[in-house]
């Protein structure tokens, strides 16, 4: 199960209330990914471009997740206007990376991201 949570009060609780319904599922011995959504740069953020990992947002969602007692795997996910560019032109970032140069460029960091989880789900599903 792919969980999303971002640093925002309401998400936080939500997202562990949600993993804590989950963990009460009799005989779910599945794996969750918890994906920290919606990363943006803080003023205090001090990590270069691609180490999302190291933001202020990720690392409050994955205190979080742990200071409620779960394990859960947290992979990062920045904000992106390519997100809205994915439903107008109905292509996966894959696609539309593959097809447009800038936009491969432009959206790097959360292609890197987008097969992060891919590989993570892969790597499980084919586990089981």
């Amino acid at each position: 199960m792919i969980v999303p949570i971002f640093n925002e009060v309401k998400s936080l609780h939500s997202g562990v209330g949600t993993l804590r319904e989950i963990a009460k599922i009799e005989g779910f011995e599945g794996t969750c990914l918890v994906v920290a959504t919606k990363l943006r740069k803080q003023k205090k953020d001090t990590f270069t471009k691609s180490d999302w990992d190291q933001s202020i947002d990720f690392q409050n969602v994955a205190d979080a997740v742990k200071a409620a007692g779960f394990d859960h795997l947290v992979l990062p996910l920045k904000f992106s206007a390519v997100f809205d560019t994915i439903f107008e032109k109905e292509m996966s970032i894959g696609a539309l990376c593959d097809a447009d140069p800038l936009a491969a460029y432009s959206f790097r960091d959360v292609r890197t991201q987008f097969d992060a989880i891919y590989k993570q789900i892969d790597e499980v599903s084919h586990a089981k």
